[in-house]
């Protein structure tokens, strides 16, 4: 089989997507997670697929994975809510939607899908959208506006304590002031749940590093190169993979022919069916849903750990956990100031400014609390992911992790 970069796999299965072979998207994104059986990109892709090729369970299944591994990823919860509204799940729908505007809330068609599922719910179209706390912490940590952002995330989670984005918000926001068990409170209180989170182990990984434990970090890098294995070869400066060739990580490329198609539909379907939540088929009759033909091309039922899809991706946080009942490591106890120990300090709220609700209001947004002066910030351009949300183009744009 012919060699390729598993970055350039990503880029050619994002063309299939556009040129609608779904089918065959499929195929490729199940055969990438033969080898890499927890790559986030992949997993985003093989929901983009299923949505598209119309098959919503199965995309929904794949999104929630991705989204306990970044759970705040844009396309995820796009894809979520338009899955929910086709089974007729409008409450759903609408709590995904709003998820992705707290990401992107500039965003003119995330708007327009939010005021049009608020009016299926409500009856009436609100002419203005209000940012939530949430959203409105995202602002103040992309203008270095850190107590504030913690003072509305505390606020967040005091009323919705099992918002996992929200606590990587909080831990990140924490970590930027070099509050170490503050951060490893939240991190911890997540990776208890949600293992394999991306943005928590990350963030115990630079903590490790930062206090020379880096003997200590080797279960969070682990689970980093599974989510993405470009990280094996991230410099301990940094920690990310923007540097790193596209030639460090190589695999198989399947070959695919037309007559392919209704033989792995079949196939996939029946499998489908048959597996279990960790990805892990049950029956000796799944052999024979693979033609002889098909085997011959080395396709083979997964075994053993190289075949195990992300089980820890499914589920959530547990309704009576809370971030003050995460454990402070030893470690941190043993390198941390006395006053820390006690738990941060509160931070005060920020009285509203008129010159952000003046921005908001430009966009058509409402702003919910406190909010800084950005008037002199320009706002990073957000791509039009949503050209047609039933259709074609809905995941055009590319958005990392």
């Amino acid at each position: 089989m012919e060699q390729i970069t598993l970055r350039e796999y990503n880029r050619f299965i994002d063309r299939l997507i556009r040129d609608e072979e779904y089918t065959e998207a499929i195929a490729h994104c199940r055969h990438i997670l033969r080898h890499f059986p927890k790559h986030v990109d992949t997993y985003r892709q093989l929901g983009q697929a299923y949505l598209e090729a119309g098959r919503e369970a199965e995309a929904e299944d794949v999104f929630s994975r991705v989204l306990a591994a970044v759970p705040d990823d844009f396309i995820s919860h796009i894809g979520m809510s338009i899955a929910a509204e086709h089974r007729g799940d409008l409450k759903d729908a609408v709590w995904h939607m709003e998820r992705a505007f707290e990401v992107q809330p500039y965003n003119p068609s995330v708007q327009d899908e939010l005021r049009r599922l608020y009016a299926q719910v409500d009856g009436t179209v609100p002419p203005r959208l209000r940012l939530s706390r949430g959203a409105l912490a995202r602002i103040y940590l992309r203008n270095g506006l850190t107590e504030p952002a913690i003072s509305e995330l505390r606020s967040a989670l005091a009323d919705e304590p099992n918002r996992a984005d929200l606590m990587v918000l909080l831990a990140q926001a924490h970590f930027r002031q070099h509050d170490w068990i503050a951060t490893a409170q939240v991190c911890n209180n997540l990776l208890d749940k949600l293992p394999y989170c991306y943005q928590a182990n990350l963030l115990m990984l630079k903590m490790l590093y930062a206090n020379d434990r880096s003997e200590e970090a080797a279960q969070y890098r682990k689970r980093l190169i599974a989510l993405d294995p470009y990280f094996a070869f991230a410099g301990p400066d940094d920690f990310t993979t923007d540097q790193v060739p596209d030639e460090a990580v190589m695999l198989e490329r399947m070959e695919w022919s037309p007559e392919m198609e209704e033989a792995f539909s079949q196939t996939a379907a029946g499998a489908a069916a048959m597996e279990t939540e960790t990805g892990v088929e049950q029956g000796s009759g799944m052999e024979d849903l693979i033609p002889d033909w098909m085997k011959e091309q080395g396709w083979e039922l997964r075994e053993g750990e190289a075949g195990e899809e992300p089980e820890q991706f499914a589920g959530g946080l547990e309704e009576d956990e809370s971030i003050a009942q995460a454990e402070i490591p030893d470690w941190l106890k043993e390198i941390a100031p006395e006053e820390l120990l006690g738990g941060a300090e509160e931070v005060e709220e920020v009285e509203e400014d008129e010159d952000l609700a003046r921005l908001l209001g430009e966009a058509g947004i409402a702003a919910a609390e406190g909010a800084p002066d950005l008037a002199g910030e320009a706002e990073e351009p957000m791509p039009d992911l949503l050209e047609d949300l039933t259709g074609k183009g809905v995941f055009d744009a590319e958005e990392p992790p």
